[in-house]
């Protein structure tokens, strides 16, 4: 800063703040099972994705950066100049779990909230053609606690969110093994998923505190792109 160091007749350096991507996309699963909450006291699933959405948007904006969020119909909508942008439209079920990999820039971020309790073939031929666009990605999957342990107590109804279908459980141990065992290998499929790809992956559960997960996943964008 040549006027400052003139005038303190010392060498001062102007540091400007840098840009983490110039495009950013966040996308959040809207499906059935996002809705699902155990607790009264917990938030859904997509509830939480959604909080942390607009959070990352809000921030990311001050640094410049262009965020686009999803409507219902899946068009990439540019929130970073006005919050207002984002309204009902955007909690409207949508019919996609993942958007048209042709609206998404070249040299982006892309940032997908999720259980990601479906066949994960979709979304590695999705991560597959972002890459090829040089798109850098996060999975973050969002889980209520209750799926991850899976404690009911007694007899339980489970019924699945996306197709209706019922499930009567009671103190069975080998589907309690087999169920953790089921989830276990998705986090792991859903790790080499992205390390494959040099794309990222982070577990949430919706009883953390949003502010920690909210400082803990800005961090890590922020780090990664200073490795990259």
């Amino acid at each position: 800063d040549w006027r400052k160091s003139a005038s303190t007749k010392k060498i001062l350096i102007k540091e400007k703040e840098k840009e983490i991507y110039k495009d950013i996309y966040i996308y959040y699963d809207k499906s059935k099972s996002m809705h699902y909450a155990s607790q009264k006291d917990f938030k859904s699933k997509l509830y939480i994705s959604i909080l942390l959405s607009l959070t990352l948007c809000k921030l990311f904006a001050r640094n410049r950066e262009k965020v686009y969020l999803f409507n219902s119909k899946d068009i990439p909508i540019n929130c970073s100049n006005n919050i207002n942008n984002f309204n009902e439209d955007y909690f409207l079920e949508r019919k996609n779990i993942l958007p048209n990999s042709s609206l998404l820039k070249q040299n982006s971020l892309f940032i997908l909230f999720s259980d990601f309790l479906y066949d994960t073939k979709e979304l590695s031929m999705f991560i597959n053609k972002l890459k090829s666009k040089n798109i850098i990605g996060y999975l973050i999957q969002v889980f209520d606690p209750m799926e991850l342990t899976c404690n009911f107590k007694g007899y339980n109804k489970l019924i699945d969110m996306e197709t209706g279908d019922a499930l009567i459980l009671g103190n069975d141990d080998s589907f309690l093994k087999s169920y953790k065992k089921r989830i276990y290998q998705l986090k792991e499929s859903l790790f080499q998923l992205s390390n494959l790809n040099n794309w990222n992956f982070i577990s949430y559960s919706t009883n953390d505190k949003a502010s920690d997960i909210m400082l803990d996943l800005t961090k890590k964008i922020i780090l990664n792109k200073r490795k990259n």
